[in-house]
């Protein structure tokens, strides 16, 4: 990634701890629900889209694990070769929410209350409905290859600075 770029990230949503850095674009080194493990390294990501379009950006080998909010079952993502292998169970969806307020994505906080608060993994649609029931929000339900592919689009730029380095 060249300087330029990098600072332009930087300037971006960034979890910081002082002056040290903790966090930047979802992967994280303090504790969110969805764990993010390469290799040996174990990180966490800030809501659910961002394992799916981490691991596809650096094109690498990745397993992601999660719990359903409503009923607590485990919820696992394999990405090999950076695409989505496998995930279980088969009826896992991803929530995507619509931010209410056109500011959502200012700083790291914002992100994480407008939005990845509420982009999570559930078991089905079904308990994710239950978990939204009563809520005034605007959500959205989709498969995982759905999330995949959402991730694919919102982030084609993260996608293009990392195949430049």
């Amino acid at each position: 990634m060249e300087p330029d770029a990098a600072q332009k990230l930087l300037r971006g949503p960034v979890e910081r701890d002082g002056d040290l850095i903790r966090g930047v674009v979802g992967l994280s080194l303090n504790e969110f629900s969805h764990s993010f493990t390469v290799g040996d390294h174990r990180l966490c990501t800030w809501c659910a889209l961002d394992p799916l379009f981490i691991a596809s950006a650096v094109g690498g080998d990745a397993s992601t694990e999660s719990r359903d909010p409503h009923d607590d079952q485990p919820i696992s993502m394999e990405v090999r070769g950076g695409v989505v292998e496998s995930f279980s169970p088969e009826d896992a969806v991803v929530s995507v929410v619509v931010p209410a307020e056109d500011d959502a994505f200012g700083s790291a906080q914002r992100v994480w209350m407008m939005f990845c608060d509420h982009v999570g993994f559930s078991s089905s649609e079904a308990s994710g409905e239950a978990h939204f029931a009563g809520r005034r929000m605007e959500v959205y339900f989709l498969s995982i290859p759905e999330a995949y592919k959402l991730s694919r689009i919102t982030f084609a730029n993260l996608y293009a600075a990392a195949s430049e380095s």
